[in-house]
């Protein structure tokens, strides 16, 4: 059992969780994209709403929200370059941003991609103003600059894509939908197909360096996509596969793992005490921003570089190190010393992994043994337990 002790919005010794206050970011809102311009300028995707940060992941401001006849059109996707000037689509429609992220307006139908079949997939903006849109059936498109007209390929991916990963003005790599192998473009009509690639759910490229994850197999090749070869770290169900030239991060559901040497070797597990991380950016070697769900959605970001957690078992809130360490412990009776160091006005309230509550008590000094029995009695294998004291709220979790 591992119990992670964190408090909001404190720094920690290497993640710093910062729990969003914004209403609208539920389990049922994940941010499903998020993409950090600079160390401060980041622009995040859920659903039908788009976020933008200012301070680096720390707060996050509503800079567009999408109806259609009262039903959500949710966002697919979006890319805005290091110069402001982007797009984001959704199934049919189009906006553009020339602002880095500030506002968002549609695309008019005359400036969009007219299409045969299918739906807009997958959009990237280069820092040269050139605009690329694939297409759910396979189909790309591209335009020199906001102004000019879109042109389609003559040829496309020979099956509809899974994932996409751009690469620079002419090259781009794409998993196909229910196969195995790896479809490439690498100029204007230049398509190929590499059936000894193994089946992939997601793919990230950076320059020479790339990763795919399969369902039980991580697979990296270091000679710019054209071999392949099963990763030294074994993970299952990884659910993100981040490049940075040599600076690897490997996301699962519940931990990172983090590289510098293009996967020779892997520091990690890290765990950052949430239940699934569904958006992280790798901005710097040593610097990300995400997006998890714990049970409410939580941004976190690093802080000092990112090592694994720093083991001790700390209970007494009021000294310095209490406010700036994170806490690993490894057994009930640790858990009892934290309950325990909680002022008795406490309010403590525990839910399991899906957001359902346990237990929920207004003052824990005359039910702490409620509080205890009930989280060790949950079948949940993760457990968020909410604090306020006197108006400031926060977090432990209890990973069995």
């Amino acid at each position: 059992m591992l119990l992670a002790w964190a408090f909001s919005p404190l720094a920690y010794a290497d993640i710093d969780l910062i729990f969003n206050p914004h209403p609208r970011l539920t389990r049922f809102t994940s941010v499903r994209k998020l993409q950090m311009l600079d160390s401060n300028i980041g622009i995040a995707m859920a659903s039908s709403l788009m976020l933008r940060t200012s301070d680096g992941g720390r707060s996050w401001e509503t800079t567009f929200e999408r109806q259609v006849n009262d039903q959500r059109d949710d966002a697919i996707d979006f890319s805005v370059n290091d110069r402001g000037a982007g797009l984001m689509i959704t199934a049919r429609a189009m906006y553009a941003t020339t602002d880095s992220g500030r506002s968002w307006l549609e695309v008019p139908t005359i400036d969009r991609p007219l299409l045969q079949s299918g739906a807009y997939f997958r959009v990237d903006v280069r820092r040269s103003g050139l605009q690329t849109l694939v297409t759910s059936r396979g189909a790309v498109f591209e335009r020199a600059s906001a102004a000019a007209a879109w042109v389609a390929d003559s040829a496309k991916f020979i099956y509809p894509p899974r994932d996409v990963a751009f690469v620079s003005d002419t090259r781009m790599y794409a998993l196909p939908l229910g196969w195995h192998g790896l479809m490439r473009r690498t100029g204007r009509n230049t398509y190929s197909y590499d059936s000894t690639v193994p089946s992939g759910f997601t793919i990230s490229v950076d320059d020479s360096i790339g990763l795919i994850n399969s369902e039980y197999q991580l697979y990296i090749s270091r000679d710019g996509c054209q071999s392949w070869m099963a990763s030294s770290l074994e993970v299952v169900a990884c659910s993100l596969a981040l490049v940075k030239g040599r600076c690897l991060l490997v996301v699962t559901y519940d931990r990172l793992y983090h590289s510098t040497d293009a996967g020779e070797t892997w520091t990690g597990p890290i765990f950052i005490g949430a239940y699934e991380m569904n958006a992280v950016q790798l901005y710097e070697c040593d610097a990300l921003v995400g997006f998890a769900d714990a049970p409410r959605v939580t941004s976190f970001r690093s802080v000092n570089g990112i090592r694994a957690p720093v083991v001790s078992v700390q209970t007494d809130e009021d000294t310095d190190a209490a406010r700036n360490d994170m806490r690993v412990c490894y057994s009930d009776e640790d858990l009892d010393r934290v309950v325990a160091a909680l002022p008795p006005h406490a309010r403590v309230s525990a839910y399991d992994y899906m957001g359902r509550t346990i237990v929920s008590v207004p003052h824990v000094g005359t039910s702490s043994t409620l509080v205890l029995d009930a989280v060790r009695a949950t079948q949940s294998r993760i457990v968020a337990i909410m604090i306020e004291i006197n108006g400031d709220y926060r977090q432990i979790y209890l990973m069995k």
